[in-house]
């Protein structure tokens, strides 16, 4: 071991046995002293409180004297003031009592008086419930009150006559003694036990602390004494101190050893702040001076003294020459990096290129093609023949083919040229919802689909966000429904997600201006979708498989652009399905509630007048349990009583029962179809003044040339809403008051 780690150690072994001499010398002193301390305390606080008890005596004795007095009970009944002045109030001084109070039987105050003769009662009377409490804890109970900011020591005793030695007799009558705890009483106290007492304010109460309060460190020492109410209350608390010579003693003996550890304590710190300097301060200055010059001399002498801080030296010349590999590894990878971000801009700017290209050739092509489907038109009104007529459909049919997928490559291409710019206009939801039915409605009516629309009332009829895009992404999805779906029904249902108000759908003009979250679902009965391709769907070119794309055609694109447009009205797309059941597209949005005309049109709607709904009932035909329900409710809200069926055979079965008035017939049932219905309706049930109105989701000529021939009276195409409704049911009745 070396010589000055030896020091070291001796030093500090020699420091801390002096430190730990003085530290238990300095600990006995202290504890001596607080244990000699306490019981000086506890000495002068019973000396204390015995003096309190004797300078009470004469109010006690004052109180017990007069209270058993026969004379006082005859004034407590005659309540003679001559009788008193002449009597009592000449010697209430002998006492050294303050102020006095007297009661009758009945506590009702006879007189308030001091040295000074009779105090005006209503000024100084005692509180009936304080009196009250304070009888209640029996005769010659002794408390503390405050009258007129004054602090008063009372004692009350029962005023009985002589003669009743034991006083066990009813009170005539109580005799209330007090004195002020003021300055002069506090002076006098003072005087008395030798010390300095101070009356403190009632304010501080709140904030103190009741227990004594020990400190000797001054020479003397100091309690705390609380007074309390007739409720237990901190009512006034004074302090009392008093020099001590023996504390004054201790004081200097603990002094003394408190320097004694102060002084020990200094020396051990200097000579450790010696000893580091040498061997610590000096090395660090050192190093710190050979990181800042890059450069380091382990064979120093500063380094060689000490073991450590050679084994420093040698790692930090380790660090110099692996911090000049580093900065050559880093100038590397800055050039690296830098060549990959001139790659990054490069594949940007080529894939920019490529969605103006395609873009540009999209739109470019357009025209043309535009021009093949006009002139195959204009060939179809021309005299051709078979193989000719078929050629020019086959050539439109592969030209709205091809102009379609340019289209979706000409959306797709601006959505990733970042040229879509969100416009926002005002406009009527459900009016959009049905120009956008109407695109598709044709090719439904060849399969025969029912098209449903249901809009919930909560929902603002008025909305405004970019009318265009919410019915591009309406297109995609509803023309996707019409593909996949072969046979069933397809629903367009509307909710309100988001603004609803707490009273419901009547109070939806309240929220006018606000923003609202619609969610629009697009349900169908149509292939379905494997759960493990609802994602891939999604994306650019894509299919649930190969066989789609040859059965169904398309370009993979549209469910991708109707994804991306969907965020750029600030919502999202997503979808659920069942394989083999059916898909539903969920399409949720945020957009404003401009909803100005909500309430006039709703009542617009409904504006069918009373008298004219006695005794009609309404009947509903159809095989698609979504049509039944979704218009039974729009029946219902217009107020009409309605029967629903799903076949021909229970709706002639149900108009021999319940002989309805009115009667929604599906033109497209089987079994029995609507025309074959009808025709049994007029004839075997004999029923000519049933107002029949078709439904059909089948918008060709041939249909509406059919039904007008047969004795149908109406006929609405789906999907139908509730203006419609009301308006065939005015017709309905209007034709029944003919």
């Amino acid at each position: 071991m070396r010589i000055h780690n030896r020091l070291i150690i001796l030093l500090t072994i020699l420091i801390l046995m002096f430190s730990v001499l003085a530290y238990v010398d300095y600990n006995y002193q202290k504890i001596r002293g607080e244990k000699l301390f306490d019981e000086i305390i506890k000495q002068e606080i019973i000396q204390f409180d015995r003096l309190i008890v004797l300078q009470r005596k004469s109010l006690v004795t004052y109180v017990n004297d007069y209270s058993w007095w026969n004379d006082m009970v005859s004034y407590s009944n005659s309540k003679d003031i001559n009788w008193w002045n002449e009597n009592v109030n000449k010697v209430i001084g002998l006492y050294d009592v303050d102020i006095s109070w007297i009661y009758d039987a009945d506590k009702n105050l006879i007189i308030v008086f001091d040295q000074d003769g009779q105090i005006e009662a209503s000024s100084f009377s005692i509180p009936n419930e304080v009196l009250n409490r304070i009888l209640s804890k029996g005769d010659f109970s002794h408390n503390f009150i405050e009258l007129a900011g004054k602090f008063i020591e009372i004692t009350v005793a029962p005023i009985q006559s002589t003669d009743d030695k034991e006083r066990t007799s009813q009170a005539n009558g109580y005799l209330v003694g007090g004195r002020y705890w003021n300055s002069n009483f506090i002076e006098e106290l003072s005087q008395i036990c030798g010390a300095e007492i101070t009356l403190m304010n009632p304010i501080f109460l709140k904030n103190s602390d009741n227990s004594n309060i020990t400190d000797y460190n001054s020479g003397s020492f100091m309690f705390y004494k609380t007074v309390l109410n007739q409720n237990e209350e901190p009512l006034i608390r004074y302090s009392v101190s008093k020099d001590s010579k023996i504390i004054q003693d201790l004081v200097k003996g603990s002094r003394f050893s408190h320097w004694l550890v102060l002084f020990s304590m200094g020396i051990a710190i200097f000579i450790c702040i010696a000893l580091v300097y040498k061997w610590v301060t000096l090395p660090l200055n050192a190093i710190i001076k050979s990181l800042k010059s890059n450069s380091i001399d382990i064979t120093a002498p500063i380094f060689q003294s000490s073991t450590e801080f050679r084994k420093i030296a040698e790692l930090i010349k380790s660090f110099f020459d692996q911090k000049t590999i580093l900065k050559n590894d880093i100038e590397e990878k800055k050039k690296t990096e830098k060549d990959l971000i001139l790659a990054r801009d490069k594949s940007a700017s080529a894939n920019i290129a490529k969605s103006n290209f395609l873009a540009m050739m999209s739109h470019e092509t357009r025209t043309p093609m535009n021009a093949v489907i006009g002139f195959a038109e204009i060939l179809e009104t021309t005299k051709l023949d078979e193989e000719q007529e078929q050629a020019v459909k086959f050539i439109k049919t592969s030209s709205k083919s091809l102009l379609k997928l340019l289209n979706d490559i000409l959306d797709f291409s601006r959505i990733e040229a970042d040229r879509y710019i969100f416009e926002r206009q005002i406009f009527d939801l459900e009016e959009l919802i049905h120009s956008a039915i109407d695109i598709v409605s044709p090719n439904a009516s060849l399969k025969n689909l029912e098209l449903i629309l249901t809009i919930e009332d909560d929902c603002p009829i008025e909305i405004s966000t970019d009318a265009d895009r919410l019915k591009q992404i309406l297109i995609i999805l509803l023309d996707n429904a019409v593909k996949f779906t072969d046979e069933g029904h397809i629903e367009i249902k509307v909710e309100n997600v988001k603004g609803k108000s707490k009273q419901g759908a009547k109070d939806t003009e309240k929220i006018i201006n606000k923003d609202v979250k619609l969610k629009i679902s697009v349900l169908d009965t149509g292939i379905g979708i494997p759960e493990n391709k609802l994602d891939v769907i999604f994306e650019t070119f894509s299919q649930v498989d190969s066989s789609i794309t040859r059965k169904y055609g398309g370009s993979g694109l549209g469910l991708s652009i109707a994804k991306r447009l969907a965020k750029l009205l600030n919502g999202d797309l997503s979808t659920s399905s069942n394989l083999g059941s059916g898909s539903s597209f969920q399409l949720t949005f945020t957009c404003r509630n401009e909803n100005t005309k909500e309430v006039d049109k709703k009542e617009n709607v409904n504006k069918i007048e009373d008298s004219k709904l006695n005794n009609k009932r309404v009947l509903i035909v159809d095989d698609d349990l979504a049509s039944r329900i979704a218009l039974k409710n729009i029946v219902l809200k217009l107020g009409f009583a309605a029967d629903v069926v799903e076949n021909g055979y229970e709706c002639l079965y149900s108009l021999k029962e319940n002989h309805q008035n009115i009667v929604f017939m599906d033109i497209h049932m089987p079994e029995l179809d609507g025309f074959q219905t009808t025709e049994r309706i007029r004839n075997e049930l004999n029923m000519p003044n049933c107002y029949i109105i078709a439904l059909t989701a089948d918008a060709q000529e041939k249909t509406k040339f059919e039904i007008k021939q047969s004795t149908i009276n109406a006929l609405m195409i789906k999907p139908v809403n509730m203006k419609k409704i009301a308006d065939a049911l005015n017709e309905a009745l209007k034709y029944g008051s003919e």
